[in-house]
Parts: C-alpha cells; structure tokens; sequence
C-alpha cells in the first residue's frame, strides 16, 4: 500500500470518527454566508445549506444518499457539492426518486425563473433535472429514478442519508417506509422536508409509529424540515402497520391524538406549534372530524404569535385551497 493511499485511508477512518463523536448542532448555520443564492425550487436556502453541510461534514461514506422527489435538483446540487469535498471515497452516489411529472403547481413554484410555464402539468422534466444535475455529476454519482414511490422497490444497499420531499400522499409513506427504512444503516439520518406543512402531516403519525427506533435532531431554521437520526432498526410489526396503512379512515383518532402531542414536544418555536395544530386539524378534516379541525384552528386564532408570517403563509394556503370553512375569520 502506498504512502497516499494510506494517508486517504487514514483520513477518511478519522473523518468518520469524527462525524459519530460530534453532536448534532447549527454549524450548517456556516454555510448561509452572505452572497449565497438559493436554487430553483421549493425549499429553503437554509434546507439547502443544511445538505450541503451534512453531506460535507457528517457523511462518513458507511451507506449512500438517497433522495425521494428531487424536483429540480434544489437539494441534489448542495448535496453532490458536500460530497465532493467530503475525504471518505466511498459511496458517493445520490439515487434520486421522482415521478418527473410536471405538477399543476409547479408554475407556481417556478415563478420568476426561466422554468415557469417551460412544461404543462404531466409533462415529463426528466431531462432538464439531468441537465441541472450534470455540472455536479463525476466524482459523485447521480442516479435518477423515474419510479413512482408508492410501488417501487429499493435495491437493499445500505442508506446513510436520506432526504425526504415526496411523502405528499399517504401511500408513498405507507410504501416507501418497509421499502426502503430497512436499509437504513445505525445513525442514519432521515430529512423530512415537509415534516411541518401543514397538509402532510400524516408524517407526524408516521414517525410516530417510529418514535423507539429514531430520536428528534433538530429543525432546520426558518423550514418545514425535521432532522430524525436512526437508534434502532424498524420491528417487523411496525412495518407491517404501514403495509397495512391504505387511507385516512384507518387512523384512530386516540392514536393521532397521541402523535401530535409527541410532536408539539420536540418543538419550541411558537409558529412550529401553530403549524402542528393546523396539521393535526387537516388530518382531523381529512378523517371526518371536522368539529375537532375547527377548534384546533379557533385555537391559533386565539393564540398571541397567530400572525406569525410562517403560519400565515400556510394558513392562507389552506384557505386557498377550500379549507377556510373550517377557520374563524383571520
């Protein structure tokens, strides 16, 4: 073995050492430097520096990232450069995951950019994701999938990160879960990007279910996103509850009551809290329990931080959307 392959090697086991031993903490806050843009898309300039960071700082190169519902690649990018500068060599893929089906409120998303109105809702964007991803492709590997999360399966190669913007529906949870959870190595990090908007937070029953095999990190500033690292691999029995999972009706209202107030626990923020109480209303309304919805939302009317602007933006989304019924005049 030659003197520079020994030092890498000795690099990289240090690197990882390093990685397990330093607690979970704000230093991806570092790569919101002044002058940083943030990418087309529909997450945060801090969800970005956060995988940035992670994949730089934290991938020890034990498993391979794997991302659910990339869209254009706002999280692929940060994610390949973190890779790039990261000392391990090994298992610097990125497998990514979408339908790559033009959304009807993809316009919206892209609007102000010279993406809007490039597609109409179906058509396929397969190849400008593989354009934006190119000038990250090389020392790391881009894999993209053109698969529909709520029936593929995963190879079982072993996961270390796991990025998370596709659990906008019930059955993508309920299959992805026993599909790919399994593969997730020990101190496997999960990044749930809509662990707080309000219409997909079945994820918090989900993790719920979950809650004796990963622990709370941390929400990323300002974001949806909740961090959640692997203790313990998922029972068989937990798995087999979400294989089972086939609408809002097989929720049991004691149990998601449970959920919600296991979430409200991990956060301090008083617009984290507003948004929990939003989603545990829209899961209620979605279950039948319109009457339970509407004194959640009487409650963040009443609540002194209810103009809070995050809050606000996704109570107005909802109103948009046709659940305005359901709230007290704002």
């Amino acid at each position: 073995m030659g003197f520079k392959t020994s030092a890498r090697i000795g690099s990289c086991l240090a690197f990882r050492r390093r990685a397990r031993e330093v607690p979970e903490s704000a230093d991806y806050l570092r790569y919101l430097y002044p002058g940083r843009h943030r990418l087309v898309g529909a997450t945060s300039l801090a969800e970005q520096s956060y995988c940035e960071w992670f994949a730089s700082e934290r991938f020890t190169g034990s498993g391979c990232v794997v991302e659910f519902g990339p869209w254009l690649g706002s999280l692929t990018a940060p994610t390949a450069l973190g890779l790039a500068r990261n000392p391990c060599r090994r298992n610097k893929t990125i497998d990514s995951y979408d339908l790559f089906r033009w959304e009807p409120g993809s316009n919206g998303w892209a609007a102000g950019t010279p993406f809007v109105k490039l597609y109409q809702p179906g058509d396929n964007f397969l190849p400008l994701y593989e354009q934006l991803i190119a000038p990250f492709q090389g020392e790391v590997v881009i894999r993209p999938h053109e698969a529909d999360l709520s029936a593929t399966a995963w190879s079982g190669d072993p996961i270390e990160f796991l990025i998370n913007d596709a659990w906008k529906t019930l059955p993508v949870m309920a299959h992805t879960v026993p599909a790919f959870f399994p593969s997730l190595i020990g101190g496997a990090t999960v990044f749930h990007q809509d662990y707080l908007w309000s219409s997909e937070s079945f994820i918090h029953v989900g993790m719920y279910w979950l809650r004796d095999s990963f622990d709370f990190l941390t929400r990323v500033r300002n974001s949806s996103t909740a961090v959640f690292r692997l203790r313990s691999a998922p029972p068989a029995g937990v798995l087999d509850r979400f294989k089972a999972l086939k609408d809002y009706h097989s929720l049991q209202p004691e149990e998601v009551d449970a959920a919600f107030d296991w979430s409200r626990s991990h956060f301090d923020e008083p617009d984290a809290q507003l948004v929990i109480n939003a989603g545990q209303a829209w899961l209620l309304h979605k279950m039948g329990h319109d009457d339970r919805a509407r004194r959640l939302f009487a409650g963040n009317r009443a609540s002194p931080h209810y103009r809070h602007p995050y809050y606000q933006f996704q109570e107005k989304t909802l109103r948009d959307w046709g659940l305005g019924f359901l709230m007290p005049d704002p």
